[in-house]
């Protein structure tokens, strides 16, 4: 009889040290595995948001540069009005006046 219950308590304590590793060994790998996870997607995301940070950045000061480029080349002034035509100068007109004497 006491074959019988050290076999089974062998078994149960085999047992529940099987489970307690595999449940450790579980957690601290499922642990490990959410943050590597999570660091690896956290650093994936912030470099995939800085890359478009700065295409966009681009993107838009390239727009602006047209939009300006288009603004000043549009809104130019219309020529000027021609000179008005010269007038011819006034007539002038001379006296003379003659002394005879006699």
């Amino acid at each position: 009889m006491d074959g019988v219950i050290d076999s089974v308590m062998d078994g149960a304590i085999d047992s529940v040290i099987d489970g307690v590793i595999d449940n450790v060994i579980d957690g601290v790998i499922d642990s490990v595995m959410d943050g590597v996870i999570d660091s690896l997607m956290d650093s994936v995301i912030d470099s995939v948001m800085d890359a478009l940070k700065e295409h966009l950045v681009v993107a838009f000061s390239k727009a602006i540069d047209v939009l300006i480029t288009t603004t000043t080349t549009t809104t130019t002034a219309p020529p000027a009005a021609p000179p008005p035509p010269l007038q011819p100068p006034p007539p002038t007109t001379t006296t003379t006046t003659s002394i005879l004497i006699s």
